[in-house]
């Protein structure tokens, strides 16, 4: 009995949820064990969304800008380094429903997830072929590359993997104003993904649209991501000054050194990519247009658990999945007989390179995650509203109140504070603080010590814990006095904005 349409889009949505809720429980167990891949950017975009969830608009996490030294992400939870309105403008929403960090990992397996929808959806229209449909979704699904971006903590240009596929078969099916929608979502995620959506027309000449009433509208995605690289450039002007970062980024790089890294990362890349990749090539300039961000990556590497740097290929795997589509509907077009041997192939190599990821995964799968039980004592115990006070490896794990901040990077607003401000920073910021866990050998351990507001510390491994006495005194405004503390009123004009402050410069 053939598989019908209707069933296996019902398999499909079963399959990207199952895939949502598997990466979600993984990063958050990592989460629970202090095993974060990035604790601190973790840490901060949890923050910033549960203030906003919480109706403030302030962080006390700052983050260093990468394209200008001196400059962070902050104290506005609207001014981040990275241009994703996906992040700061509907994460936020869905935390007013349920203002967790499972909310923030859910989300991100869900959009990385139907990206299957895409390559399902491609097969489907063109092969008319269910079970194709079903093997290709599934060679994403379970690809390890797709497995260790997904359980990579929270990376915002991660977020478009998944919408910038589904948005290439829209197009193809002529479905403008949803294909809209889904190159927006996925042009919101990080604005690395403008050249990807501008490439649209150029990905999809092969595959004439669906709809043969419809007149294909070429012009279409140019004009989103050229209108976005707008937006882009307005919205660093505005908080930074400068001009958008990533094109001034690729610009800097001479034409001879991007060929020289990408000689270097070539080999690398397609053993990450395994199968996807060898039919990848036969849609050459789909492969050819992967290769700009593979050379402009931070890092190409094998693959590792926890992955680092990988999310920097992300619109790379986008390119690589749509010519592995492209090539396996042409083989199937071409090569009836092989229908089969092709069904088998990929299903065969969808199963080994999950193996190998589900290998090196368990090797390295926190197994002791039960005996960080006795950090929700402390961790998710307070109301909301505390001040908390940790270091940097404990940022994503403390990151569920209003006022968090790292004392290994005080959000000082003075460019180049003096050690006396920095010491009477501290003495505030443990004045103000509910809670402090910092290791034992930190400086502010000793402060917490002498300060007589806290109980005696407890311990757990290398931290110690001070827990504010019920019967010491509370500053009336933390705010206030935490932002004149960190000299908040020297922050230049351009980092004030989008934040409402407790006080005046």
């Amino acid at each position: 009995m053939a598989l019908s349409r209707r069933s296996g889009w019902i398999i499909a949505l079963a399959a990207v949820l199952l895939f949502a809720v598997a990466v979600t429980a993984e990063n958050r167990t990592r989460y629970l064990a202090l095993r974060s891949t990035y604790s601190a950017d973790l840490g901060s975009f949890h923050n910033q969304a549960v203030n906003l969830a919480y109706g403030r608009d302030i962080t006390y996490l700052f983050m260093a800008a990468w394209f200008k030294p001196g400059e962070f992400d902050g104290p506005s939870v609207f001014r981040s380094a990275h241009f994703s309105p996906l992040r700061t403008l509907l994460l936020p929403q869905l935390y007013r429903v349920y203002p967790h960090i499972e909310t923030l990992m859910l989300l991100q397996g869900l959009l990385i997830g139907v990206g299957a929808f895409g390559l399902y959806g491609l097969a489907i229209e063109r092969a008319q072929s269910p079970g194709l449909g079903l093997v290709l979704a599934a060679s994403y699904l379970l690809h390890p590359a797709i497995f260790h971006t997904a359980c990579n903590d929270l990376r915002e240009i991660t977020l478009g993997i998944g919408p910038a596929l589904v948005a290439l078969w829209l197009y193809t099916s002529g479905r403008w104003r949803w294909f809209a929608c889904a190159a927006i979502l996925a042009l919101s995620a990080r604005s690395e993904h403008v050249l990807l959506i501008a490439a649209i027309p150029l990905l999809a000449a092969r595959v004439a649209p669906a709809n043969s009433g419809s007149r294909v509208r070429w012009w279409l995605p140019p004009a989103l991501a050229l209108g976005w690289a707008g937006l882009a450039e307005l919205y660093y002007r505005h908080y930074y000054g400068v001009s958008w970062p990533l094109l001034v980024y690729a610009v800097g790089h001479s034409g001879g050194g991007l060929l020289g890294t990408l000689g270097q990362r070539l080999v690398p890349f397609c053993k990450l990519m395994l199968l996807p990749a060898a039919l990848a090539i036969g849609t050459p300039e789909t492969f050819a247009l992967a290769l700009p961000f593979v050379a402009l990556a931070k890092r190409v590497h094998a693959l590792e658990f926890p992955p680092h740097h990988l999310q920097h290929l992300a619109p790379a795997m986008v390119l690589v999945f749509w010519g592995f589509a492209l090539t396996s509907l042409r083989i199937w077009e071409a090569r009836v007989r092989l229908r089969r041997w092709l069904l088998a192939l990929l299903a065969v190599a969808a199963v080994l390179g999950f193996a190998h990821f589900a290998a090196m995964t368990w090797r390295k799968y926190p197994r002791d995650v039960l005996r960080f039980d006795r950090l929700a004592r402390w961790a998710d115990a307070l109301p909301v509203e505390s001040t908390v006070v940790v270091d940097s490896s404990l940022c994503a794990r403390f990151s569920g109140y209003l006022r968090v901040l790292d004392y290994e990077n005080l959000p000082m607003g003075a460019a180049h504070p003096t050690l006396q401000q920095v010491e009477a920073a501290l003495r505030t910021v443990v004045a103000s603080a509910d809670l402090v866990v910092v290791d034992d050998a930190a400086p502010l351990a000793a402060l917490a010590r002498g300060s007589g507001l806290f109980e005696p510390p407890q311990s757990f491994k290398r931290y110690r814990i001070f827990v504010r006495k019920a019967s010491a005194a509370r500053l009336e405004r933390p705010d206030e006095a935490l932002q004149r503390a960190l000299l908040w009123q020297q922050l230049p004009p351009r980092a004030r904005r989008g934040a409402s402050l407790s006080i005046e410069p």
